[in-house]
Parts: C-alpha cells; structure tokens; sequence
C-alpha cells in the first residue's frame, strides 16, 4: 500500500442509502448493505462469506485440465449475477452486472472503506451477526451496477424484495466416454445412449449425424448477407469478416475442420462434447458453449451461426444451429461443436459428453428475509460454492 493507492481506494460518495436486510437464498445467507453513489455512478453492495480458511491450509497442488473443467460445472454461480432486476417496494432497480471479492485482498483496501462509509452513515451489525464474526479475507462484498438513477433512496426502508432471474442454464456434470463415427450413424450400431438424471427418471440420447466442417468453405457466401449491414456499416462488416478469417487461420490450419454432433435427447437438455485430447492439453483454454436459442428473425433457416468472440487469449467458439430443428424421432435435434479441430480424414473420433445442461427460465421469486437472531445461528450457511446434491435434484425435477 502506497499513498497513490491509499487515493484510489476512498471514492467520491455523493449519496448513500443503509438498507440492512438479510435475505436467505437456497439455504444461503446474504446480508444486502444498501445503495450508494460512487463516482457517479450507482452501486448496490451484498455481503456473503465463503469457507475461505479452510481451502488456505490445504497444500496448493498442480491441477490437470480434467479437475480445472469439472471445477467449472460444479461450482455455483452468485445469485446476484444471474439478476437482471431488484424490486424493493415500488422501486425498481435494473441490474446490469457486478463484480465480488474478499473485502479485503492482502493490501486492497477499497472494500473496506465503501463499509466504513455505510457503517458512518448508520449501519450496524450485532456482535453476534454472521457476517460480524467472520474475518475480511472470508468475507465477500458483491457489487451490483444499477441502471439510471434510484428515484428515492429514502423509501427502501421495510419493503418486501423481488428478484428478476435472468434466463439461464446450470450445468450437471456426466463424463460419459462415447466413440463418434463420422457419417449419419454418428454412434455406429449403437445408436443411442442413456444415463440417470435422478433416481427415478432417466434421459435417452441419439447421435443422428457427425461431421467434420471446414469453417473456410462458404465463408465468403456468409458475409455477403444483407442482414448485417442493417447493423453495421460496409467497412465494419469488412473488419469483421478479415478478424474472423484471421482468427480462423490461428485456431483451425487448413486440412482441419471442427466436429459437428447432431443429436436428439428424450429431455430437454444440452449436450457438452469434447475431444479426449482437450484433457491432454492443459496449454489451450477451450469452450464449449454450443447452444443458442435463436429466433427466426435473426438467422435464415439453414444458415449455421459461427459465434466468432475475442477474449483475452482470441479464443474462437464455434455455435451451430441444425437445418432440421425436429430430429427423425420427433424430439428437438441440436447440434454440440467439439472445439479442438481435427483432421478432415478422421472416420472416428474419441470423445466425451462431459456434462449437460438444463435451461432455467426468467423468473420472479420474493426473497425470504431472515431476522438478525436466525443470521447469527452457528449452523448459518455459507455462499454456495459447490453444487450439492439436493440442489442438482432440485433443479431437474422443477426444469425437466
């Protein structure tokens, strides 16, 4: 910590609103601080605490890329980030992304300080609350961006909160070793595969078709869609168009393609493929997030959406769409990417259905607030970090 530093932690606060509730989220305590205006702009502050203390006394280890991605599916996502809109009485807050940390991280203290402005202006915790007793490097502060201006912080007091869940999926992982066969028996004489979503239920899959797609084929026919230019200009659209072809020419050499999976599932969910090779290569970060709903206006019928997305490593994820949104067993036909490419000449291909999906609507829920006495329990609950059991069943049987 520097004076330098020391100034980029205490912010500009023009206004500030304590609201204080603490709230019970699938079993999880979250105490909401309240509102304030920093820089400018308007904040909403969360705490909740993690099992910090006991992951730092474990001897760090090297990881492979098999626990890297399993880490990924199993581990639960902050509620907050999957809200579009607070309602705290007849205010509305629109939610439009957040970050969470420790709220203090060896010397950053910029979390710390936005607290001691609450508890100045009359925030207060018991001695016995939770999160009192907990110390800061478990401790997590979330901050949520709020749209426009909060009409009236002075009526937050004692109103009921409804959350706004965005649209979103949960991942269950699977690991199911599989050999693709290129061609239309994508499984050869097999067929079909199933697996058990819960005790009572099970989900039965057909591979329909596999295919090896050289993304440059047609790639010049892509671009020459009209509907682009109704969102961008001709130069931009040329931009575009030389990013994806430079992008394609470092992630898939010529001779290449990517494997296409078309499949039909007797459930509504998504599959995840992967090459076995993505669990040899821990060098390249892959993603496989092959689905998206798409809307008939936004895609001629047919058309295969390649989803082109710079990241700080330029990864490239390639998402399809199937001709044929009906498979010939009349359930709803998707199509999964593996996205390591493979030679074009490959006949069989072994891979993996790491996990699968279940979509969860939008929805609207009134959170369950707790009283300070229920908080301050020593059997209070920490933030989900690892998908248990209960909630997997949960999610299946309310979603399926």
């Amino acid at each position: 910590m520097n004076i330098g530093r020391l100034q980029e932690c205490i912010k500009q606060i023009d206004d500030i609103k304590v609201i204080g509730k603490n709230i019970k989220i699938e079993d999880a305590y979250y105490h909401i601080v309240g509102i304030a205006q920093v820089d400018g702009e308007m904040k909403l502050y969360i705490l909740s605490y993690e099992h910090r203390e006991e992951e730092q006394l474990r001897p760090k280890k090297r990881r492979s890329k098999r626990q890297e991605m399993r880490e990924g599916v199993v581990r639960g996502w902050n509620p907050f980030f999957e809200m579009k809109a607070l309602q705290i009485g007849s205010q509305c807050l629109q939610l439009t992304g957040g970050s969470s940390s420790a709220v203090q991280q060896g010397e950053d203290m910029e979390s710390v300080f936005i607290l001691a402005e609450f508890i100045k202006t009359g925030w207060h915790l018991s001695k016995d609350h939770l999160f009192a007793r907990k110390c800061f490097e478990s401790l997590m502060l979330t901050t949520m961006d709020i749209e426009g201006n909060v009409e009236s912080l002075s009526q937050l007091e004692g109103q009921p909160i409804k959350a706004t869940y965005r649209q979103t999926s949960q991942s269950f992982l699977l690991e199911k070793s599989i050999t693709l066969e290129v061609g239309n028996l994508g499984l050869g004489k097999k067929k079909s595969f199933k697996f058990k979503l819960d005790e009572d239920r099970e989900c039965r899959c057909y591979i329909n078709k596999v295919e090896i797609n050289d993304l440059r084929a047609g790639y010049e026919e892509k671009f020459k869609d009209p509907r682009y230019l109704e969102h961008m200009t001709k130069e931009e659209l040329e931009e575009m168009k030389q990013q994806s072809l430079k992008m394609l020419d470092e992630h898939c050499p010529i001779g290449m393609g990517y494997v296409f999976v078309e499949y039909e599932c007797s459930e509504p969910i998504h599959l995840d493929i992967y090459s076995k090779e993505t669990f040899k290569n821990p060098k390249k970060a892959l993603e496989n997030h092959t689905e998206k709903k798409i809307g008939n206006d936004e895609k001629i019928k047919g058309d295969i959406e390649y989803l082109l997305r710079e990241k700080s490593s330029s990864d490239m994820v390639i998402m399809a769409k199937s001709d044929e949104p009906i498979g010939p067993r009349g359930l709803c036909q998707k199509i999964s990417v593996i996205q390591m490419p493979i030679a074009k000449e490959t006949e069989k291909i072994k891979a993996e259905i790491f996990s699968y999906r279940v979509s969860i609507p939008e929805r609207t829920i009134i959170l369950e607030e707790v009283d300070e006495e229920e908080v301050s329990l020593r059997k209070a609950k920490a933030h989900k970090q690892i998908l248990d059991e209960a909630t997997k069943l949960e999610i299946i049987r309310k979603y399926l």
